[in-house]
This record gives structure tokens, sequence and C-alpha cells, in this order.
């Protein structure tokens, strides 16, 4: 199980690196309980002159139990994401 964070922003001069420590923030855990992160999408924000900012989600696997994390958050940007099995192709 993996968790989703919507709605990251970072300005244009924030250094990417900082989206773990912006999730750390975000799921109230240590550095130390991630154990992947990985952007699934990365958008430009420009609606407002003078403001660029860069918007993320991002997947986090956790040593932790990922689902009381999140019913302890009640985030609307912050997702459970089960894995489906596959299904055969024919």
């Amino acid at each position: 199980m993996s968790l989703q964070i919507n709605n990251i922003r970072l300005s244009i001069n924030e250094d990417i690196t900082s989206l773990r420590e912006i999730a750390t923030k975000k799921l109230r855990v240590g550095e130390s309980d991630i154990k992947n992160l990985r952007i699934v999408k990365e958008s430009v924000d420009a609606r407002r002159k003078g403001k660029i900012d860069f918007v993320y989600s991002i997947l986090v696997d956790l040593y932790k139990n990922e689902d009381r994390i999140v019913k302890k958050l009640a985030d609307h940007d912050v997702r459970l994401i089960v894995p489906q099995p596959e299904q055969p192709i024919y």
C-alpha cells in the first residue's frame, strides 16, 4: 500500500528535494519512516502574475502502518492507494 499526497506546492526557487521534508510534515512521521517517495504528477500553476508554483502529487511508501496514518490525519489531500490485482489480458 502507498499513500498519495496531492497539491504539494513548491515555488520555482525551491529545490525538489524538499518534497521529502514536506511529506514528513504532512504525514506527521519521521524522515526514517519513509521507505520510498516518487512523483506521480508535476504541473505548473502560473495563474497569479509574479507567483509561479510547481504542484506535485506524490506516492509515499512507509515502514509504518499507512491506513492508521490516513485515518488519524483526516486530510483530503492524503489518501491510501491499495494496489489492484492485475486483470488477465484476453
